[in-house]
């Protein structure tokens, strides 16, 4: 029995995957969710926002790239991927959002005590 390509190359580790391209999933409705900041010596404001929470279509925990727009009206933000995230009701935060957040914050070398929760700027 062979696995599929493409389910192959999603599987990274751990139960973490990569996401489905933008094409194939423009748009994230996101509940339970956060936004955290983090240090970026590359951008000019010194930090990066990213989304936190789960992802309603699939029911899993999902991390965004970095957040470059925000519409406080429609509660939509798009990503520097050029995804499209619709936070659905109030923040908060839920188990497997968090396991990804975590784990993303170790592939890419950011440390827990350098982390600021900025949900509230995003209400």
């Amino acid at each position: 029995m062979s696995l599929d390509k493409a389910l192959v190359d999603c599987i990274i580790s751990g139960g973490l995957y990569k996401p489905a391209s933008v094409e194939r999933e423009a748009g994230i409705p996101l509940s339970n969710w956060s936004v955290r900041e983090i240090p970026d010596p590359d951008e000019p404001s010194g930090v990066t926002h990213h989304f936190v929470g789960r992802n309603e279509n699939s029911w899993d925990g999902r991390v965004s790239s970095k957040i470059v727009a925000f519409d406080r009206k429609t509660k939509v933000g798009v990503t520097s991927s050029s995804r499209g995230y619709q936070l659905i009701g109030p923040p908060g935060k839920c188990s497997d959002g968090e396991y990804v957040w975590n784990n993303w914050m170790r592939i890419n070398n950011v440390n827990r005590e350098d982390v600021v929760d900025v949900s509230d700027r995003y209400k």
